[in-house]
């Protein structure tokens, strides 16, 4: 989406823990309520290792890119 902005095609709305490419400007949306992230995978058989893995690794960092988004002085523990 970033880059269909980039190329000129209007604008886009993005998580914020996307890194905004030069020549654009990342406008904070505030007011709007949290949103949740889901992993799916087919019901008729279990996800391969490596799908496995990826879930495994997005559930253990969780928040974790909003820690480097914060000015020093607003991070939390």
């Amino acid at each position: 989406m970033l880059r269909f902005a980039q190329l000129g095609f209007g604008l886009t709305v993005v998580n914020a823990c996307c890194r905004i490419p030069k020549g654009l400007v990342g406008i904070p949306l505030t007011g709007y309520p949290p949103l949740e992230y889901h992993v799916f995978h087919s019901a008729d058989r279990p996800p391969t290792e490596h799908v496995q893995r990826l879930v495994d690794a997005l559930l253990a960092q969780g928040d974790h890119w909003q820690a480097t988004l914060q000015p020093a002085s607003r991070k939390t523990p």
